[in-house]
């Protein structure tokens, strides 16, 4: 009985070898070619289903190999726990909404002529409060989604 041969030594990876890489047109990983080598690390490698040639991105390691720390944390690091955010200041729509009756706001018409600090309810938008007339046919109104430009009788 002859003894078991020693393990070859991995050969370096030369220009045509097959390789694993994320392909950026298929975006699937796949075997590819090597085209190009810069310090004996793939460079360049072409996919040989789509013929597209692209930098060679390689695959990420398989779970048991990869760090087990949090995001971005390095593996054993214990992560600190953010602090609690403090609470976003009111807008200036939320306080002057506040001060509204949403009883009293008239339904948009774009026929209908509106001032500023009317109070508008919009089938789409919902409440809002009318911030500028803008001339000639124009109304800027606040809504809980943001400003709106709304047509108005001049």
């Amino acid at each position: 009985m002859r003894p078991p041969r020693p393990p070859r030594p991995p050969r370096p990876i030369a220009v045509g070898d097959p390789v694993d890489a994320l392909c950026t047109k298929c975006r699937m990983v796949r075997r590819h070619v090597v085209v190009a080598l810069v310090d004996g690390v793939p460079a360049r490698v072409q996919c040989p289903r789509c013929d597209g040639i692209h930098n060679y991105r390689p695959t990420k390691p398989p779970p048991a190999e990869r760090p087990t720390g949090g995001r971005g944390t390095p593996s054993g690091a214990v992560a600190t726990p953010r602090p609690p955010r403090a609470p976003r200041p009111p807008s200036e729509y939320d306080l002057l909404v506040q001060a509204l009756d949403p009883a009293t706001a008239v339904s948009y018409d774009p026929a209908g002529a509106y001032r500023a600090g009317d109070a508008v309810t919009h089938p789409a938008f919902g409440v809002g409060l009318v911030h500028k007339v803008l001339p000639p046919d124009k109304i800027e109104v606040w809504f809980p989604g943001g400003p709106k430009r709304l047509r108005a009788a001049p």
